[in-house]
């Protein structure tokens, strides 16, 4: 029995790795309920008072953490998706491309022999 209402499609990937964001939260939580824990340990607070604060700090903290994890992965996702990618205009048969804005201006002509290999760059002359 699927539980799913559309069988033939597969469920996306998960936004935020669940692991990833009980991990660190757990550490967030044992150090925000540090104070309770060596209490308990020592008997000056009672260790369901210890265990309520860090149960508390654990679902605060892993909400807390799997926002900004939904945060980062929609910025790191999202970045250029409102805006189509830039397309080169289609050439007809015969036409002649237009200049780009950093391409040379078109006054300027380039010397045939410009365009011809030359000696190379590392090629040494003889002092006259």
């Amino acid at each position: 029995m699927s539980l799913d209402s559309q069988p033939g499609r597969s469920r996306p990937a998960s936004r935020v790795d669940p692991a990833l964001a009980f991990g660190i939260s757990l550490f967030i939580a044992l150090a925000v309920t540090w104070p309770a824990l060596i209490g308990a340990m020592h008997g000056t607070v009672d260790i369901v008072q210890a265990g309520v604060h860090l149960l508390v700090a654990e679902a605060v903290a892993w909400a807390g953490c799997y926002a900004v994890g939904s945060l980062m992965y929609g910025y790191a996702h999202g970045a250029g998706a409102g805006t189509p990618a830039a397309q080169a205009p289609a050439l007809t048969a015969g036409a002649t491309p237009q200049l780009r804005a950093t391409d040379a201006p078109a006054g300027i002509e380039v010397a045939p022999s410009a365009l011809e290999p030359g000696p190379d760059a590392t090629a040494t002359f003889d002092a006259a």
